[in-house]
């Protein structure tokens, strides 16, 4: 919105990412978690999503491209405006971009997801304290809880910049956890191991199966 696209299509090229990464990613939840549940490897279990997810990203893209040149231009004056305000408030240089790398190391090297969280989180701390030597142990723990709080004087970045923090994130903790223990009863009581006796026999092919997990 802030340089002129299409709201529509710009959430739909988000959300198209955030897809990609969310089943491909070595430290998404989601993926974690059926790898974990199905009992195979994390990452033979990316590469096989790969099959389906990167033909429909490369197909996302072709039409985005498409949709794009239909289109307007983006609005150039206000994004030399928020360059500019980002220069003024924070820490621009490709240093900062080492805790992104430690991930994406890690995770070329299969390194368990906590692990690599945990590094990559220590890299970006250790950096937080060399930008700005006034900043207090303190502080920093109140931004990885709450998440980091904009102050630039610029509403559009300070809304933009304004989130993160664990807690963001416990309403999609407190959901797996919940469904992680719905799981164990119904499996303890039985109902799944039914369930599966009672639809397996209709379960004769790739597709039957698809279309079921999909309904369930």
């Amino acid at each position: 919105h802030i340089l002129g696209f299409d709201n529509a299509i710009a959430a739909g090229e988000v959300f198209s990412g955030a897809f990609l990464g969310n089943n491909i990613s070595p430290l998404s939840d989601t993926t974690n978690l059926a790898a974990g549940i199905g009992g195979v490897n994390l990452f033979e279990h990316i590469l096989n999503m790969m099959y389906t997810v990167i033909p429909a990203f490369i197909i996302s893209i072709v039409g985005y491209i498409f949709l794009g040149h239909q289109s307007g231009s983006a609005d150039l004056q206000s994004v030399d405006a928020m360059v500019q305000t980002l220069h003024q408030g924070f820490w621009i240089s490709p240093i900062t971009l080492l805790p992104v790398a430690v991930l994406f190391l890690f995770a070329w090297k299969k390194v368990p997801a906590i692990p690599t969280l945990l590094v990559g989180s220590t890299v970006a701390v250790i950096l937080a304290f060399i930008n700005d030597h006034h900043l207090s142990l303190a502080k920093v723990s109140t931004i990885l809880m709450s998440g980091y709080v904009a102050d630039t004087g610029d509403q559009s970045i300070d809304t933009l910049l304004s989130r993160g923090g664990i807690e963001s994130m416990l309403g999609s903790a407190a959901l797996i956890i919940l469904a992680l223990g719905l799981g164990g009863l119904l499996i303890k009581f039985n109902i799944v191991a039914t369930l599966i006796d009672k639809i397996k026999g209709y379960v004769n092919n790739p597709a039957k199966l698809i279309a079921l997990t999909a309904l369930s």
